[in-house]
């Protein structure tokens, strides 16, 4: 699929959610036929909401995977003893 394509599916989920919601920030990646990432990302709606919502969403993944690596120390302390 091209990355036009793409990126219309893309404005058109966040248009169909932007009926029902305030504000939507969307973020996808795909890879290209090279094994290359590419990301794209759209919003719509409150800015300050979306910049908000994306700080909570970062702070929230950031704890969960430090929580993600102290279980996984725990797990190499387990296998050398």
């Amino acid at each position: 699929m091209s990355t036009d394509r793409k990126e219309k599916a893309v404005e058109a989920a966040v248009n169909a959610l932007s009926e029902y919601f305030d504000s939507i920030q969307v973020f996808v990646s795909s890879t290209d036929k090279d094994g290359n990432t590419k990301s794209h990302a759209l919003g719509k709606g409150n800015l300050f909401a979306r910049v908000y919502q994306t700080s909570l969403w970062s702070d929230a993944m950031d704890s969960e995977m430090r929580d993600m690596s102290i279980g996984d120390d725990d797990d190499e302390e387990e296998e050398n003893a």
